[in-house]
């Protein structure tokens, strides 16, 4: 999804995503962002079950751990 940025408020960027729809965004996410830079914003499929593989090995770690005790 793409957006451009309309302008800061406060610790927010508000963002444009279509033509009168807005959504807000933190201004730590974008901190080289100026009024009307064009940001995409995707989910990183491949990435997110990467991680989700290794937080589950980390939480079966931690109950094994746990049940030794």
């Amino acid at each position: 999804m793409k957006g451009i940025i309309d302008r800061f408020e406060n610790e927010f960027a508000v963002i444009e995503i279509e033509v009168g729809k807005t959504g807000l965004i933190s201004k730590q996410l974008v901190p080289d962002a100026q009024e009307g830079d064009i940001i995409n914003i995707q989910i990183e499929k491949k990435q997110t079950m990467e991680r989700r593989k290794q937080m589950e090995k980390l939480a079966a770690k931690v109950f094994e751990d746990e049940n030794e005790i």
